[in-house]
């Protein structure tokens, strides 16, 4: 009686042995098939060092970057195990960093498309000119701005070269340089404003020595960016693409290669005559 109980007992164990490696292997495969990959062929004056697939999640507490790391293979590169989502493609070159970023933008409610018009992008630059993105930073240059009839997005390069104050005291020996982008939108083409549920976050937010800062080179493209992966299409192959050549200082370049028109809207040494004062000294 104690054989015949202890063998039932031993069968019990094999038998959810057996469905415990099988419900591991399906999970498994269902990970695998559901993973996607981004493959491009690349033409570049410059020897890329790493590349990168970078995504940028919506949170209810921020926007954060998730990254992928891929493989060169001669002109080729290849990034695996990429779940459904938008990413920017991020290649590290000697002494230099090419950023795709998205430049998409909803439709508008044309069936045909209209171009966001020379005006509309004068006055979202007005805006931008004021306290709410010039406050803190020295300097900010608008390195892109794409859209159409009803919605914008704006790229924007600042540094913050004064003191400021933070919990220990006041920092007087280091810059803060960021990228930002910015979303806009005019649904009923009455007024531009930025968008409500979150008009802007930060690509890249460093806290730097001067002499890191005047050595940076980092040019953003829009072609290398808003690539979408989704459940029915998971792998994506991009057709060839000439690589920028980074140069000194922070830029951004059209797709055919050419550096985008900069706009300064607020240059090194000038400060809003009406900055709130906690906008000079806080971070």
């Amino acid at each position: 009686m104690a054989r015949s109980r202890l063998d039932r007992e031993i069968r019990l164990r094999h038998f959810w042995a057996a469905w415990i490696v099988l419900g591991v292997c399906a999970f498994a495969f269902c990970a695998t098939a559901s993973a996607g990959s981004i493959t491009a062929t690349i033409e570049t004056k410059e020897p890329i060092r790493k590349v990168y697939a970078v995504r940028w999640d919506n949170t209810p507490t921020g926007q954060y970057a998730k990254v992928f790391e891929g493989r060169i293979d001669g002109e080729r590169v290849v990034i695996n195990d990429l779940t459904p989502g938008r990413y920017n493609l991020r290649f590290e070159t000697q002494d230099g960093l090419i950023e795709g970023w998205d430049a998409d933008v909803p439709r508008s409610d044309y069936e045909q498309e209209q171009p966001l018009s020379d005006e509309s992008r004068a006055t979202i630059l007005e805006k931008m000119s004021g306290n709410i993105v010039c406050g803190f930073p020295d300097e900010v240059v608008v390195l892109d701005v794409q859209g159409n009839i009803q919605h914008a997005v704006v790229l924007i390069t600042t540094l913050r070269r004064r003191p400021f104050t933070e919990s220990v005291g006041l920092n007087t020996t280091t810059w803060i340089w960021s990228v930002n982008r910015w979303s806009w939108e005019d649904p009923d083409e009455v007024t531009w404003v930025p968008v409500q549920e979150r008009p802007s976050y930060a690509l890249v937010r460093e806290r730097l020595k001067p002499p890191q800062y005047e050595a940076k080179k980092v040019v953003y493209a829009r072609h290398l960016g808003g690539i979408a992966l989704t459940e029915e299409k998971p792998d994506i192959a991009l057709d060839k693409m000439i690589l920028p050549v980074p140069t000194a200082g922070v830029h951004a370049v059209n797709p055919d290669g050419s550096q985008t028109t900069e706009i300064v809207l607020k240059p090194k040494g000038k400060s809003p005559p009406t900055a709130p004062p906690d906008l000079e000294t806080k971070e």
